[in-house]
């Protein structure tokens, strides 16, 4: 995905658009489940709920939207943060979201280097990456995860991307049901030098590849 200033223009002009629309309509829902307009149902109460989780889930897209333009504008800087605990952080939390659904099988020890990408957005790009893998995996299987690492690059596989080619396209970025964050993870990864690829087997996303210029060693 290469980013403009006017796509990212554009977005910033949507976040500021929804912003106020999102504030009343959280505080709306909280003054009713609050009870500030007097004692719901218990039905009342189920719709109130599930319309404060659709609530929620549009301001972690608007969340995702703003990681983007950061990631989009901003100079990572040099290699400073250690890909080894950032991408064990990763799979923690994407086995956490899976909730035992798939396990995910990492090969060998995380590798110790450095990358060019802030610690919070590289951590969350690479959970994007789990994340979207794992949903396309069938329940009670295993998603592999492993790192080959260069005098000078890291490449991370997470199930079976296949081996990256001159012009491999990133496909996965426009996947449904996962918000905004693979754009995000593909900005991030893109802004520290990086790059992205994804396979499918019969229209189904077997897997993501992630490559990083790194730092060998702790510094």
């Amino acid at each position: 995905m290469a980013e403009t200033p006017r796509e990212v223009a554009l977005i910033r002009l949507l976040l500021h658009e929804l912003r106020t629309p999102l504030n009343i309509l959280a505080g709306s829902l909280g003054h009713l489940t609050e009870g500030r307009a007097g004692a719901l149902s218990p039905e009342q109460e189920r719709i109130a709920a599930r319309a404060q989780r659709a609530t929620a889930e549009l301001d972690r897209l608007c969340g995702q939207l703003r990681a983007w333009i950061a990631a989009s504008e901003e100079d990572p800087g040099p290699p400073a943060t250690p890909l080894g605990p950032t991408l064990a952080a990763a799979i923690g939390a994407a086995g956490a979201r899976a909730d035992a659904r798939v396990a995910f099988d990492l090969a060998g020890e995380p590798p110790d280097v450095l990358v060019r990408a802030p610690s919070p957005l590289l951590e969350s790009s690479l959970q994007a990456a789990l994340d979207a893998v794992a949903r396309a995996t069938a329940t009670g299987g295993k998603v592999p995860v492993s790192t080959t690492v260069s005098a000078s690059a890291v490449q991370l596989r997470v199930g079976d991307p296949g081996d990256p080619a001159p012009g491999s396209r990133f496909d996965a970025e426009t996947i449904g049901g996962l918000g905004f964050s693979l754009p995000v993870a593909s900005a991030v990864i893109g802004a520290a030098g990086g790059r992205l690829w994804s396979r499918f087997e019969e229209g189904r996303l077997s897997g993501i590849g992630i490559e990083l210029p790194a730092q060998v060693g702790p510094g």
